[in-house]
């Protein structure tokens, strides 16, 4: 700043910044994602304030920033386009993340962050005018979007703080202000004593209250504005900033939620067996399949032909002879027709059902489980609902988190990804939030998860996972199986195709490259064809795929895979459910849709007990690995390599012995093969040559110690040398860089050839060492 600029008061300044930092500090717990250390973001809070005391600084020391016209304090064009810069720099990023990955900030985050910007960039310069006014209003924004967006036990005692620190900015403000001077001359002063009581008048009420009802933060929520507060909330309250329950379970409700109510709005939603049904067509009746094929009666256990009804009961299948499905009306809207919204990474596999046994026509379920689902809440986010924790696993890597939003689809079972680690309906947490889990959810078998009620529409699920990391598979044991185990029993008159199909890769050692290798096989030879059936007189649906259609629904590749791998000893299942396509991403609204036509099956392989990983051999369908960091990958490379020098410590001290030498000698060895290629390399024409002998000599003297100074030229440092052959090159350089006209005769002169050969034998750096060129 100029000499004429004067500083902003100290006590001025250290409270403006304090009310900004109050107001920042709320919106960033409001925003901050469930996981975040609590450290981080009153961390985050003062790097700002360091920004902004620098800032402050720069401005206090040079014009640059500020600058003092007419009196009063100004901003220069580099301080406009820096505060229009911070503002902008959010929305920028987001919209880089967006068309770099598709992952975008949402716009309330990015608008938080553009305001905490603006507030330290205005807190920074108090003396400008009407900027504290400015900060504050920027502040008291950044507040009230904390109390409506966020939920953190955090928000309310900052918003205490900062409503108090603001009452102390205006009565600041107010005597600094004041033109009426006191009667006894004396300047006029803030009655600081009688605020600090104030202040801790507050306090301790405020503590006292908290004793008794159990919590400051709590006591402070009371304040907020809600239906009811919390402590005594009206049950039919409506509209207000906290809906009472019957919002959604009365007799009048107005929506639907993930609640325990006989009141739930009715709907036309469909289930599981109708997804599968309309995205594969009615299976054949039983009748006409046992005319057609020579099968025995007992396995049609459906005789019928009837549609079994959703309930989750033993015993459901699914037939691989299906009727062509029926053609369905597409001009429906995206969300008028989605069964799930998503939001996360994709693609991504959402398990619903699991079959085991296959008696040739129908894959069937298992018996379900009675074993209740048990979680545990842990901090610093006890709304998150953890399952429990079980020994790691190597080719378990990395968390990923994803939003499902139910939409049209009606079932009981919840579709989730594989290896949960939590989840979370809504933001409530605690004992009562865990108690209700264990009451509401259940282990329909491993990895499938039952809810009591079906999820009504508009259910918000969040989902932690953990990906697999295909680089680790290499040493996993596969899961040995028992000779009656039903996840290896293969029907007699398949066993014959599956048992071709898997001799093909016999020859590969057992493990993750022989499964790989079969699935690869499955998804580069054949293809996807939904609408594909197979015929009535077909008893062998793998021969069929392999060899006569050569394309099929996916269920039948994931037949003929699970076939196969169970002909090779792998424990190996069906999976139905949904596949979350990324080509269905809706980027204005975040999410990506779930549909009909995304109805899907695959196969699940057990690694260990209790353990089963997603693969897909349908063509065109991918299954999404884990991705490590660059951290972890140089991590990992850091692991590796020392693994491998404990494993071979001769050859990492030949190695080490080597490299040292190399970096001693590494000039010597440089001038040898510049050398080399000086006088060898035949691709070169006469100017390039001379150039770079030049330069060799130029490293000669340098490697001697008598480096050619910038300022001299070659003639007058090398002229010094007295042997012909170095004074004919310094000549035949000069002429060739500066003559108006060049020798006549072509490139690859043999004269210029032995000049520079000449030249650097004469020039050698034991000469150079031997007789110094400033002795000369």
């Amino acid at each position: 700043m100029s000499r004429n600029c004067r500083p902003p008061r100290l006590d001025t300044h250290l409270l403006l910044l304090s009310i900004v930092s109050a107001g920042s500090l709320s919106a960033r717990y409001a925003i901050t994602e469930p996981g975040t250390p609590r450290y981080w973001p009153p961390t985050m809070i003062m790097g700002y304030v360091v920004g902004a005391l620098l800032l402050a600084a720069i401005g206090c020391r040079s014009s640059w920033m500020i600058k003092h016209r007419n009196t009063v304090n100004v901003y220069s064009r580099a301080g406009k386009a820096i505060g229009i810069g911070l503002l902008l720099v959010p929305f920028a990023w987001s919209v880089f993340g967006f068309t770099t990955s598709t992952r975008f900030l949402p716009l309330e985050q990015a608008a938080i962050a553009a305001l905490t910007n603006v507030a330290f960039f205005l807190g920074a310069f108090p003396g400008i005018s009407r900027n504290d006014s400015a900060a504050v209003a920027v502040s008291f924004s950044l507040a009230l979007a904390a109390l409506m967006l966020g939920d953190h036990a955090a928000i309310a005692p900052l918003t205490t703080v900062f409503g108090g620190l603001c009452a102390a900015w205006l009565a600041h403000r107010y005597w600094r202000n004041s033109s009426a001077p006191p009667s006894n001359g004396d300047n006029a002063h803030p009655p600081i004593i009688a605020l600090g009581c104030f202040v801790v008048f507050l306090v301790c009420v405020s503590a006292a209250f908290s004793g008794i009802r159990g919590g400051l933060a709590k006591t402070w929520g009371e304040w907020m504005p809600s239906s009811g507060g919390s402590l005594r909330a009206n049950s039919a309250a409506l509209l207000g900033a906290g809906d009472g329950d019957w919002a959604v379970t009365g007799p009048n409700a107005r929506g639907t939620g993930a609640v325990d109510s006989e009141y739930f709005l009715e709907s036309d939603l469909a289930s599981i067996y109708d997804v599968l049904t309309d995205a594969y067509g009615e299976p054949l009746v039983a009748k006409d399949l046992f005319r057609s094929i020579s099968i025995s009666p007992d396995q049609m256990l459906d005789p019928e032909g009837g549609k079994a009804p959703d309930f989750g009961e033993a015993g459901r299948q699914f037939s691989l002879y299906r009727q062509t499905r029926k053609q369905r009306d597409r001009s429906k809207s995206v969300d008028a027709s989605a069964l799930l919204f998503v939001e996360g990474d994709t693609p991504l596999h959402l398990a619903m059902t699991v079959y085991d046994e296959f008696d040739g026509v129908r894959w069937h379920e298992p018996e379900e489980s009675t074993e209740i689902c048990r979680f545990e809440a842990r901090e610093p986010d006890a709304s998150w609902l953890w399952l429990p924790r079980e020994r790691g696993h190597a080719f378990l890597g990395g968390s990923r988190l994803h939003t499902l939003r139910f939409g049209r689809l009606s079932s009981e079972r919840i579709p989730l990804p594989n290896h949960i680690e939590r989840l979370r309906l809504g933001r409530a947490g605690g004992a009562n939030a865990r108690q209700w889990a264990m009451e509401t959810f259940a282990w329909v078998y491993e990895g499938i998860l039952r809810a009591r009620h079906c999820l009504p529409s508009g259910t918000y699920l969040e989902v932690g996972s953990h990906p697999v990391d295909p680089s680790n598979l290499d040493e996993c044991l596969f899961c040995p199986a028992s000779i009656d185990d039903p996840h290896l029993d293969i029907p007699e008159h398949l066993h014959g195709s599956a048992t071709a199909l898997a001799s093909q890769f016999t020859h590969l050692p057992r493990g993750w490259d022989q499964i790989e290798g079969l699935i690869e096989h499955l998804r580069l030879h054949y293809a996807h064809d939904r609408d594909a059936v197979l015929p009535p007189t077909c008893d062998d649906p793998i021969h069929h795929l392999l060899h006569e259609s050569r394309d099929g629904p996916a269920y039948q590749f994931a037949t003929t895979a699970t076939l196969a791998l169970r002909s090779l000893g792998y424990r190996t299942r069906v999976v139905s459910g949904f596949y979350v396509n990324p080509r269905n991403y809706v980027a204005a609204a975040g999410y990506t849709t779930v549909k009909t036509d995304d109805a899907h099956f695959w196969i699940e392989i057990q690694t260990t007990p209790g353990v089963w990983i997603s693969l897909d051999p349908t063509p065109g369908y991918e299954v999404r690995w884990h991705r490590p960091s660059m951290l972890s990958r140089i991590s990992n490379a850091v692991v590796d390599v020392r693994d491998w020098i404990v494993a071979h410590p001769g050859t990492s001290a030949a190695i080490l012995l080597a490299s040292i030498l190399l970096w001693w000698r590494r000039w010597s060895i440089c001038e040898r093969l510049m050398t080399l290629w000086c006088v060898y390399w035949p691709f070169r024409n006469d100017d390039d040559r001379l150039v770079h002998t030049l330069r060799l000599l130029d490293l000669r003297s340098r490697l001697s110690g008598q480096r050619r100074p910038l300022s001299v030229t070659p003639k007058a440092w090398y002229g010094r040398i007295a042997e012909p052959a170095c004074q004919s090159f310094i000549a035949r350089l000069y002429e060739s860089l500066y003559a108006n006209t060049r020798r006549a005769g072509a490139n690859g002169d043999t004269t210029v050839q032995a000049l520079c050969h000449a030249a650097i034998c004469s020039v050698s750096l034991r000469r150079l060492r031997m007789r110094p060129l400033a002795s000369r």
